[in-house]
């Protein structure tokens, strides 16, 4: 089978000679979702993919797993991606396998997946979609469902820089300081106080025309995270510098703006009782990292005492917020409802979190951090990944 992954051909390739990427995952796996050759959910991390280019990026939906090269090559497993192989019906077995995406040797540049469906950019910025896309649109209403990698639009010069999506919404970041989205906008997720919006099945830009700011032509959305019914996006004025944290969502009940405006606002939130919110960014914050699971939203920001400071806000039920770690964090990422750091030694993985499916590890308290693992001295950890109930991190040798 030539579309295995490189892993499975291991015995036959000298791994000593070249630098090398290993991929290890755990946690939920009902339908092959880590590509370890089962469905067994596993609470123990172990390789399911290694290779001598950089794993660039790992996006996950529920049921399926999306992996970037930085060769461009992509690869894909779990349920209903054969459509995204160039072969049209896989066997079990190897739903349980990451098989590469394409054919003709075609890269992409980036790749990012929501509940049942998968969005890749090819490295033309092509913009292509695959899945049900019956609660998330993207190539108008009366397309329901599409089995093949099929396009949306074409940003020919205007370079796709980030993609975000939570369970059926889209929002995509483009070099030019365009946003497009598309999806389920009923809670004003996306569009804020535009009530004719509740379903977009195609994309349309994105703007803050229902806030009431005195510059907003200005606006450039730098990130944004988005929650189950929420998104909170990081916005700069280009002409004043002022940055801006808008929140966009029918409510607030777990008070995450309220946090948010507290630790790095400057203590005043305009627009409330609307769909948008919003505050400043307080003057001496420098925000790094703005991400968010299902329920809460995880900050990494400097300050002019400190380098590195990461603050939770927002629903605790199963220990979702950071409870805090003694040593320095380097990067984090969260997925549905845990998280995963990286201590600044590159060194160490902890968790926090629920872990019900095994993917914060062997986990014995959801109140303190998670020690996941510790790697040899002469690796280093290049990156770690929250999924859909799934972690992955990817070691460099």
């Amino acid at each position: 089978m030539l579309f295995f992954k490189l892993w499975n051909l291991d015995h036959d390739v000298d791994w000593t000679c070249c630098k090398m990427y290993k991929v290890l995952c755990c946690g939920s796996n009902g339908s092959g979702q880590l590509g370890v050759g089962h469905k067994r959910d596993l609470c123990e991390l172990t390789e399911c993919f290694r290779n001598n280019h950089r794993v660039l990026d790992i996006a996950c939906g529920s049921n399926h797993t999306l992996l970037l090269l930085e060769s461009g090559e992509a690869y894909a497993c779990g349920s209903n991606i054969s459509g995204l192989t160039s072969l049209e019906n896989l066997s079990e077995n190897e739903e349980e396998m990451f098989m590469l995406i394409g054919q003709d040797e075609k890269t992409y540049k980036k790749i990012a997946a929501g509940w049942d469906f998968s969005i890749l950019v090819d490295s033309s910025n092509k913009v292509h979609t695959q899945g049900d896309l019956r609660l998330c649109g993207g190539l108008g209403e009366a397309v329901q469902e599409v089995k093949t990698l099929t396009e949306v639009y074409h940003s020919a010069d205007d370079d796709v820089v980030e993609i975000h999506t939570s369970l059926h919404s889209i929002i995509i970041i483009h070099s030019s300081g365009k946003v497009l989205a598309w999806g389920n906008n009923k809670k004003g997720q996306l569009f804020g106080d535009c009530k004719t919006l509740d379903m977009v099945y195609s994309p349309l830009s994105l703007s803050f025309d229902d806030l009431d700011y005195e510059d907003k032509e200005n606006f450039r959305v730098v990130r944004c995270a988005m929650g189950r019914d929420y998104t909170f996006f990081h916005v700069l004025n280009t002409v004043s510098q002022s940055q801006l944290i808008i929140m966009r969502s029918k409510n607030d009940r777990y008070k995450i703006l309220q946090g948010l405006c507290n630790a790095i606002g400057d203590g005043h939130i305009e627009g409330n009782g609307r769909r948008s919110r919003w505050f400043r960014i307080k003057k001496g914050i420098c925000l790094k990292r703005l991400k968010s699971m299902w329920s809460s939203v995880h900050v990494m920001y400097s300050t002019e005492e400190k380098s590195s400071v990461l603050k939770s806000f927002g629903n605790n039920v199963f220990g979702q917020l950071f409870p805090g770690l003694s040593t320095e964090v380097a990067d984090f990422d969260v997925g549905t409802e845990h998280g995963v750091c990286l201590e600044k030694s590159e060194k160490k993985v902890c968790s926090w979190g629920w872990g019900e499916h095994g993917n914060c590890g062997v986990q014995k308290l959801t109140t303190k951090v998670n020690e996941m693992y510790s790697c040899d001295e002469n690796k280093t950890i290049d990156s770690a990944i929250g999924g859909y109930a799934t972690t992955w991190i990817i070691v460099k040798s």
